[in-house]
């Protein structure tokens, strides 16, 4: 793990950052590695208590413990037990805007985030089980921008196996959560059967799935450099409504048309099926 403090120490040179920490095994790794990297006083510790556990009360007040003791600035956000709809997206979106009002309340220039090789995997195999678009195919980035925030993960190619011993090398205090034992969710079965025959076939597993990812981000690179072009050149939109010739889409390489009109109708979160759909009504009479 001492490429990744001197990558964190070069990285963030001593700017203030906010660090996500569930009390997990993950999160609270990453906390550590930051301590080990900067000074204490340049960073804020964001904590969610989702209320779906019993244990989610004792992480809490561990965490607040914790912070006191090495005298951390620390942010809870305590969702309702209650919530409408899909309950897993609407506390993402939640905690994103706790982790990005804390970024800006204390000019801090980077988020944290601790998934790593493994999270990068499922989800990458979660997209391909659902269609996706290319930047979705190659999974998450280490480092992005996002409402002029630097959203920033530093263990994405690491492991959580050297995660794991990491942690217990250096007796770091974690939690368990019960629910990532159970097969409830897609994610939870990816990792507990799929990913293990998959590292049986390739001992080099995670090495190969991060040259994938970064094959397919810089791949995608050239292709938003075409789908700005032409959006900016070809594409009026006025309210709702939007206008292009048709001629002009059709000018351009086929197998990019379809990466174009996910681009155009981005705001509206169609799927590849509906966007497919759109793609022979415009070249219907």
């Amino acid at each position: 793990m001492k490429k990744v403090i001197d990558e964190l120490r070069l990285k963030l040179n001593n700017e203030k950052v906010v660090v996500t920490c569930s009390c997990g095994i993950d999160s609270a790794t990453l906390l550590d590695l930051v301590l080990k990297a900067i000074p204490c006083e340049n960073v804020i510790v964001a904590h969610v208590n989702h209320n779906k556990r019993k244990e989610s009360i004792t992480e809490q007040e561990y965490i607040e413990s914790f912070c006191m003791e090495k005298n951390l600035k620390l942010e809870v956000l305590t969702l309702p037990k209650e919530s409408n709809g899909n309950f897993q997206e609407w506390a993402r979106n939640k905690r994103y805007e706790l982790f990005e009002d804390e970024a800006k309340k204390n000019s801090a220039k980077y988020i944290l985030l601790a998934h790593h090789a493994n999270d990068n995997l499922e989800t990458i195999l979660m997209r391909i089980m659902k269609t996706s678009s290319l930047k979705g195919y190659a999974g998450m980035e280490k480092c992005t921008i996002q409402n002029g925030v630097y959203i920033y993960r530093p263990l994405l190619n690491t492991p959580k196996e050297e995660i794991e011993n990491y942690a217990k090398e250096n007796n770091i205090k974690y939690f368990e959560d019960s629910s990532n034992a159970k097969d409830d969710y897609t994610r939870n079965r990816i990792r507990h059967h799929i990913v293990p025959l998959l590292q049986e076939e390739n001992p080099s597993l995670f090495e190969s799935i991060s040259k994938y990812s970064e094959t397919l981000l810089s791949a995608n690179k050239l292709l938003e450099k075409v789908k700005v072009e032409f959006i900016e050149n070809k594409v009026s939109v006025n309210n709702n409504d939007i206008k292009f010739n048709i001629s002009d889409l059709l000018s351009l390489d086929e197998d990019i048309r379809i990466h174009v009109l996910f681009r155009i109708l981005k705001k509206y979160n169609l799927s590849r099926v509906c966007i497919d759909e759109v793609y022979k009504q415009i070249l219907s009479n």
